[in-house]
């Protein structure tokens, strides 16, 4: 169901194999398609943020990180690596990136 970006399905198929913490995440990256839908029409699976949090639970980090900074969106890619306890990865980003933060 999830490559065919099925996500209802696959939503509710994780939550019944007792998967909750999958499910819940599928769930927020349901609503953001919703939401994104709702606001510009179309297809909200394109939008690049669901591509970038499905990548994220594919374990394609490095795909996700690629995703967001073609969105100028490095903010969201240095805390993917935090929230994940990549440090390593975050600080070679906002070094690569010359982030503001970075000393």
């Amino acid at each position: 169901s999830m490559e065919h970006f099925n996500l209802p399905v696959a939503e509710r198929c994780y939550a019944v194999l007792g998967d909750i913490a999958k499910s819940r995440y599928l769930h927020k990256v349901n609503r953001l398609i919703q939401e994104h839908a709702a606001e510009v029409g179309g297809d909200g699976a394109n939008y690049y943020m669901a591509q970038a949090k499905m990548a994220m639970l594919s374990k394609h980090f490095q795909r996700a990180e690629a995703i967001l900074l073609d969105h100028n969106e490095l903010d969201e890619a240095l805390a993917m690596y935090q929230e994940l306890h990549k440090y390593d990865e975050s600080i070679r980003l906002a070094e690569r990136k010359n982030h503001p933060k970075v000393m």
